[in-house]
């Protein structure tokens, strides 16, 4: 994936994600479907974020082959995982912030 596609893909995430938590919040009765549309969105946007770290290691396990550091290419070093208080719950919790 390109930087632009990155770019694109990731601001669409964003923009998903930020009129489902003003839906949310202005009172919209389907909370449920609107919690589930946020945690594909979020995933969404966790994935390409891994992605892109992926790709910027990538460079760093090729010196940490030639006697760098090694922690540098673990994978999923420093992604968040999922007990981050980031995940909706059954309510979305832990997601929404005060507009």
């Amino acid at each position: 994936m390109s930087d632009d596609e990155y770019r694109r893909e990731s601001e669409r995430c964003r923009r998903e994600i930020a009129e489902i938590k003003a839906l949310l919040w202005s009172g919209h009765r389907d909370v449920e479907g609107l919690c589930l549309a946020l945690a594909d969105w979020s995933a969404e946007l966790r994935l390409l974020e891994q992605e892109k770290s992926r790709r910027a290691q990538a460079p760093a396990a090729a010196i940490s082959s030639e006697g760098g550091s090694a922690s540098a290419s673990r994978p999923g070093r420093g992604a968040r995982s999922d007990d981050s208080g980031n995940s909706p719950g059954p309510a979305c919790r832990g997601v929404l912030a005060a507009p």
